[in-house]
């Protein structure tokens, strides 16, 4: 967010606003629109992977993946945190078909299509990282529910009405 904020201010300045709109060939437009996406799908990503290793831990202290993710350097949570959303983020960040409309008003012309590939991109990230959670949820539920009816079946009442 911090490359759209900086290359949005220095394209009001004067001197750098002709730079900008003479040399748009040079992807200054596309890195700006596309490091808003890009930086997105890190946060996106950051957080699933954070719920996924909370509800590890709380499910499943002592399983394999968890213990695996607990002993884990600190490099390779950097690596996987990086290169899972740069991965994904290629099918947006190839798209460089971006120009400014004018040099009075210096605003960014996106075509439809590419709005609507970043916002499916998003869309199906959110979908596909979330998955682990509610399934990892779903199959605690069930154990849950599978004990307290173990534990409750020799204590239960029938009482007729």
């Amino acid at each position: 967010m911090i490359i759209y904020l900086t290359t949005y201010e220095f394209r009001q300045v004067p001197g750098l606003k002709h730079i900008y709109f003479v040399y748009q060939e040079y992807f200054i437009c596309a890195i700006s629109y596309n490091s808003v996406y890009y930086f997105l799908y890190i946060r996106c990503t950051g957080i699933i992977f954070l719920s996924i290793n909370r509800c590890l831990v709380i499910c499943g202290p002592t399983s394999i993946v968890t213990c695996w993710i607990q002993k884990a350097h600190t490099w390779q949570i950097v690596v996987v945190y990086w290169t899972v959303p740069t991965l994904i983020s290629i099918f947006v960040l190839k798209d460089t078909d971006f120009y400014y409309d004018s040099l009075e008003t210096m605003e960014v012309v996106v075509p439809r299509s590419v709005i609507m590939v970043g916002a499916i991109c998003c869309f199906f990230l959110f979908q596909l990282l979330r998955n682990p959670c509610l399934a990892i949820d779903h199959r605690e539920t069930c154990k849950k529910e599978e004990t307290d009816h173990i534990i409750n079946r020799g204590y239960t009442k029938k009482y007729k009405v």
